[in-house]
């Protein structure tokens, strides 16, 4: 049995559903989204009774139960649940609103920003949350800029992808957050020494982390790189090991999982397209919650809370981690701002977009490199909200 009633933060009435504009119309007439958030808005009472019983990529299990949520938590999830609709080209993944709702639900820290991406604000006039790490617009515009920097350099440069990870996993919580710091850290050292040390010319390197499962919490933090180097084999995989070996965190500690290292070459322009948007991709929440929601809870709610005790901390805690920290770092030739810089210059990029639409169109070397269509159209240089720096 459902009731409905209307909120604020200090008034609680019942109402008449005839009365009150719909969310559909609330800014859907303005394409440039300017929505309006009534200050009544319309609360729906679901028969479940505490908050921590709730399945977080649920959007409709939420809005049915919006009694049980902060006006702040209620007011973000109705900024979000129409951007799919009124933004396509924007908001197209379909990863998107789950995700939304877990970060929204688990109050992460940056919940205000993501969910006002798209809407200019006198804050932020360019309306970009700028949260590339969840948010998949953001990313995707921080992505094709990689792209459009570094895909028409490739006759200037010989290329090769490496992912630097390692065996096992980690748990992830506020006891052991230091040790994903570390392991990110040890790759940035070990990569910025290949350069230091003559192997490479150059590279160009974003910072990972995959959430392999909730109940139990495991993650594993990594680096992908494009490097430029006449050559990559046994010298400079030696090196990284070695170099690996040999690191210390500044308590004195080493790392604390095996190093587990891929190389691969870019012989084509395609596949250094592929690449770099390999790259580059938001953080999978709503997968591993919603695996980690069948095999554990499903009909049974018992587990809940500790299921979404573990989502907030992982959020909370990916916030804290990157804090201060970037995302993404070049060196060498693939450094934009060095004298042998190989890669197209900002001021050049926006006459690229063709040549990237057309390399759209051949196939993939590698299966996991297929992307969305929307791809084929991308064109972030003619955006207004696209001042996003790679080293951001």
């Amino acid at each position: 049995m459902f009731e409905a009633r209307l909120f604020t933060r200090e008034v609680n009435m019942s109402v008449n559903f005839d009365t009150l504009p719909s969310v559909d119309d609330i800014g859907s007439r303005n394409e440039k989204f300017h929505p309006f958030i009534h200050p009544y808005m319309c609360v729906f009472e679901g028969p479940l009774e505490d908050e921590t019983e709730l399945n977080r990529i649920d959007m409709d299990e939420l809005l049915d139960h919006q009694h049980l949520l902060d006006y702040d938590v209620r007011q973000h999830l109705e900024l979000v649940r129409n951007k799919p609709n009124i933004y396509p080209e924007r908001y197209f993944d379909p990863n998107y609103l789950p995700n939304s709702t877990l970060l929204l639900a688990s109050r992460y820290p940056g919940s205000k920003r993501y969910a006002f991406c798209g809407v200019p604000t006198p804050f932020n006039p360019r309306g970009v949350c700028r949260d590339h790490r969840f948010c998949p617009y953001c990313n995707y515009l921080v992505r094709e800029r990689a792209v459009r920097t570094y895909v028409p350099a490739f006759d200037m440069g010989t290329w090769h992808f490496v992912t630097l990870s390692f065996q096992g996993n980690l748990p992830f919580d506020s006891m052991n957050i230091g040790s994903t710091i570390d392991l990110w850290d040890a790759c940035k050292s070990t990569l910025a020494s290949l350069h230091t040390d003559g192997l490479i010319s150059g590279v160009h390197w974003t910072e990972e982390i995959a959430i392999l499962s909730f109940l139990p919490l495991r993650v594993m933090p990594h680096v992908h790189a494009l490097v430029d180097a006449p050559a990559f084999g046994d010298p400079q995989l030696q090196h990284m090991l070695q170099h690996l070996s040999n690191w210390r965190n500044q308590a004195g500690e080493p790392i604390p999982l095996v190093p587990d290292i891929d190389v691969r070459p870019i012989a084509t322009p395609r596949s250094l397209l592929d690449r770099t948007r390999y790259a580059y991709k938001p953080i999978d929440l709503a997968r591993p919650y919603g695996v980690a929601w069948v095999n554990h809870i499903e009909d049974n709610r018992g587990k809940a809370w500790e299921l979404n005790s573990q989502a907030r901390e992982m959020i909370s805690g990916i916030f804290e981690a990157r804090k201060k920290r970037d995302r993404m770092r070049s060196k060498g030739t693939l450094e934009p701002r060095t004298k042998g810089f190989i890669g197209i210059p900002k001021d050049e990029r926006a006459n690229y977009s063709q040549y990237i639409r057309d390399l759209q169109g051949q196939p993939a070397e590698y299966e996991e490199e297929l992307l969305d269509g929307a791809d084929a159209d991308a064109d972030p240089v003619h955006d207004d909200a696209t001042e996003v720096a790679l080293s951001e």
